[in-house]
């Protein structure tokens, strides 16, 4: 098993007896407050294949024997308990820990000494290049709805946040590693966003600003906030820059509405009832402005999401049409290429 880090603070904001346990290679924190016998845990706090974790299990020794020699049945078994639990980032796993430290036993204790005193996980070794590629996919995702001001992107970032915490730097600078990845990620969007039609000028002021701000930020929550704003303004400033003119508010909100829904039911009734209009006359003004039908632009849509949902995950082609609420299989291919000019499982392994 994994060694025992322990810590709490006092009202000097001394160290001295929480018990934190931290298993590296699986990537999950179980914390016991040995006195109470509480138990907080295990969580995985990024994504990880049934591979990873079965290669995972057989670093560890069960019983005095090397998992390896244990028979597969087991093994097996334990990674279907595994494969269950749950994915908590470590920034909002630390607040839970810091939370209930606090309530149960009356210690103080912060999430960056939290964060500074317990061992970063490292990943399994066959599994970073596989992480690694997982971790690419979604930073392109994220990066093309800056470009496309995608008004639909936070599922996207939810997933995004649980495929890495990043880097670690030093063990006593959790603040500055954080500081600086955000910093990355802004200089990022900048770009993004100049190639999705913001002029450099206001692109390269506004990543000033939020760059001030992450430098500025006293604690790892306040530059969370920080990162999820900019991301926010930025997808935004550029989808209403994208927004043709000649398009009036109520088509735009129809507009909007099947771009943030499209994994949804999208019926006529329920977008003529946000336009306020009939309808009949709804489906003529939308093509007069938009200059393609409804049904094509929801269409047009779901494609583009399941672009990102063949890239970024590894859903089955058939799972990923039933999620964007195409009837069978061959229908969403067929829809998938007739609007890329490729079939989905010729977009995912050349763009994959």
């Amino acid at each position: 098993m994994p060694e025992a880090v322990c810590f709490s603070a006092d009202a000097e904001d001394q160290i001295t007896e929480m018990n934190f346990f931290l298993s590296g290679e699986l990537y999950i924190f179980i914390v016991i407050c040995m006195g109470n016998d509480y138990h907080v845990g295990p969580v995985f706090c990024s994504e990880s294949s049934s591979v990873d974790v079965e290669y995972s299990l057989l670093q560890y020794e069960y019983k005095g024997e090397k998992m390896d020699v244990v028979s597969i049945a087991f093994r097996k078994k334990l990674t279907r308990v595994l494969e269950r639990l749950p994915v908590i980032r470590l920034h909002e796993f630390s607040i839970i820990i810091c939370m209930l430290e606090y309530f149960l036993n009356e210690n103080s204790v912060t999430i960056e000494q939290l964060e500074n005193l317990s061992p970063m996980p490292e990943a399994a070794q066959p599994s970073s290049g596989q992480n690694r590629q997982r971790i690419y996919n979604a930073e392109r995702n994220m990066l093309a709805m800056v470009r496309n001001g995608d008004l639909n992107y936070k599922d996207a970032v939810r997933k995004a946040s649980n495929l890495s915490y990043g880097v670690r730097i030093h063990q006593g600078e959790s603040m500055r590693q954080m500081k600086i990845s955000v910093e990355t990620f802004i200089t990022l969007c900048v770009r993004a966003a100049i190639e999705g039609s913001m002029s450099p000028e206001q692109a390269y002021s506004l990543g000033d600003s939020y760059i001030e701000k992450v430098e500025a930020a006293k604690d790892s929550g306040e530059l969370l906030n920080v990162a999820n704003t900019m991301y926010d303004d930025f997808i935004h400033r550029v989808h209403e820059l994208r927004v043709n003119p000649a398009v009036s508010k109520e088509i735009r909100t129809v507009m909007n509405y099947i771009e943030i829904h499209p994994e949804e039911d999208i019926t006529m009734e329920k977008l003529a009832k946000l336009a306020g209009y009939t309808e009949y006359y709804l489906s003529r003004k939308f093509k007069k402005e938009v200059n393609c039908s409804i049904s094509d632009y929801i269409n047009i849509t779901r494609i583009e999401r399941a672009k990102i949902m063949l890239t970024s995950s590894d859903e089955s082609i058939a799972a990923i049409g039933e999620h964007l609420r195409y009837c069978t299989s061959s229908c969403f291919s067929a829809t998938f290429k007739k609007i890329t000019g490729k079939t989905p499982a010729e977009y995912r392994k050349s763009e994959g």
